[in-house]
């Protein structure tokens, strides 16, 4: 059986860590940036923490409830992995259509500017 005091801090530092890790998740649902860098440096100190706690924890049935939190944990760092990209990937987007946007109005402004189509396709759009 583990230690009453290890126990206590390491039961602290999991309920902490899922806290964690379900914050980056609202962090990155309200696309709030500087708050999911803020939590992932915390969560890294935790984790760390976590990880000293977790070297002391002897084979046994503390181990293996040990190892059930740690799957649970990395279930949700997976899914935040997931919503981080696809985040990026949207950034991405809209940060490519702004640079052509911007191109283009660089275009327009120029004496003798045109639009980068052929006027028959213009004429087309009505």
């Amino acid at each position: 059986m583990m230690e009453p005091r290890l126990l206590a801090t390491y039961e602290g530092l999991a309920i902490r860590l899922l806290e964690l890790l379900e914050a980056q998740q609202r962090a990155l649902e309200s696309t709030d940036v500087d708050e999911f860098a803020r939590l992932v440096a915390e969560r890294g100190r935790v984790q760390d923490a976590l990880g000293a706690v977790a070297a002391e924890v002897a084979e046994g049935p503390d181990r293996i409830g040990l190892q059930r939190f740690l799957d649970r944990a990395a279930m949700l760092d997976r899914a935040i992995a997931v919503a981080a990209k696809r985040l990026l990937n949207d950034l991405s987007s809209e940060l490519r259509e702004m640079r052509h946007g911007r191109h283009a109005l660089q275009g327009y402004g120029r004496n003798g500017g045109t639009v980068g189509v052929p006027s028959a396709f213009l004429d087309t759009l009505g």
